[in-house]
Formats: C-alpha cells, sequence, structure tokens
C-alpha cells in the first residue's frame, strides 16, 4: 500500500471529498461546536474548544500522508467551498485489510442526503481505490440516521456495547456495523 498513489479529492454529483487543509478549520469548528453535533461523536466535547479544530485538521493532514487515516473534508459544490463536515476511514489495518468508517456533518446539512452521497464515495474508495476486505461504522443506539445510512449500503448489525460512553449525563450503548465487499458489490 505504501506505494500505491492516493487521490486526495473524490468527487460526487454534488460533493467534492478532498482532503483537509489548514484553511478549513474555521468552517469545521463552525459547525461541530454545535451541541446537536458532539452529541453523536464519542471523541468530540461540548463545548468545542477553537484551537481542537486546527489540532485536528493538522492531525489528519498528517495521518493522511502517512496512510493511516484517510479524512476527506466534505464540500457541497456550488455552496460551499469550505468543509462543512469531514467523512474518513480511521484505524485502517492493512494486514487484515479493515477500517472503520465515521462522518459528521454541520446541523444545517443534515436531512439533504449529502451523507448519504459522501459515503458511497468513501465505501468505492476504501474497497476499490486501497483494496479493503472489510469496513466497520460504529454508531450510538439513539442515532437512527446514522442507522439508516449504514443499513442502505448493506451493513451488517454485528453487536452492541453496552453502555461503552457516558454522554449528555446518561450511558449511551455503541452499536457496531459492518460491510464486506463481497456484500459492498451486491449492494451497489
Amino acid at each position: 500500500m505504501k506505494s500505491k498513489k492516493i487521490p486526495e479529492r473524490l468527487e460526487s454529483k454534488r460533493l467534492l471529498l478532498r482532503k483537509l487543509n489548514h484553511t478549513d478549520a474555521p468552517g469545521l469548528y463552525a459547525n461541530i461546536r454545535d451541541k446537536e453535533i458532539s452529541r453523536w461523536l464519542s471523541g468530540v466535547p461540548y463545548p468545542y474548544p477553537k484551537d481542537l479544530a486546527l489540532k485536528f485538521v493538522l492531525t489528519a493532514i498528517a495521518k493522511f500522508e502517512n496512510k493511516k487515516r484517510f479524512t476527506f473534508g466534505i464540500t457541497i459544490k456550488g455552496i460551499k467551498k469550505e468543509a462543512v463536515g469531514v467523512i474518513s476511514l480511521e484505524k485502517v489495518d492493512y494486514k487484515n485489510k479493515n477500517a472503520m468508517l465515521g462522518y459528521w456533518i454541520g446541523k444545517k446539512y443534515w436531512g439533504k442526503g449529502y451523507m448519504t452521497e459522501a459515503v458511497k464515495e468513501v465505501l468505492s474508495f476504501g474497497f476499490e481505490t486501497i483494496g479493503l476486505h472489510r469496513i466497520y461504522a460504529n454508531v450510538y443506539s439513539e442515532n437512527p440516521a446514522s442507522e439508516r445510512i449504514l443499513r442502505k449500503f448493506g451493513f451488517i448489525f454485528e453487536g452492541v456495547e453496552r453502555e461503552k460512553f457516558f454522554k449528555e449525563g446518561e450511558w449511551q450503548d455503541y452499536l457496531t456495523y459492518g460491510l464486506l465487499k463481497k456484500e459492498y458489490s451486491k449492494a451497489m
């Protein structure tokens, strides 16, 4: 995998998914600091510190270059040049050919199909470009919108980590969904 050229941009009908750069930090900060966003993300505090956005972007750039995590900024063609969310393949395990899918988008962009479109492109990238065998995702049990996106692409419920995170003053179950390349081929 070290020698293969990795595209820094993925494109769909309405979206441009691209490798982050330092100028994305303000746009990401403006969207992620919403309590409704942090509610669904285990590693995102509320309130979200402003300097954390730049730290996130710089880490994402370094990990992209080292091919350890592929984080793409989600930009909406003709509307926003700045990233309004991110989608990534994290914890990339080249030996076992699997990675974890993670994503979020600003609240004002919910319900418009943007994340479904972004997931489709990143699944193709994961299975076709970097040759993964399995992609998995974790979601809180109280997040049916995220579960629906995964199920659209044929992800299979694999299990629950009961009361894994303490968020919003209560314990949250963490659900794991997985998709194998052979299932992805059928679903697409």
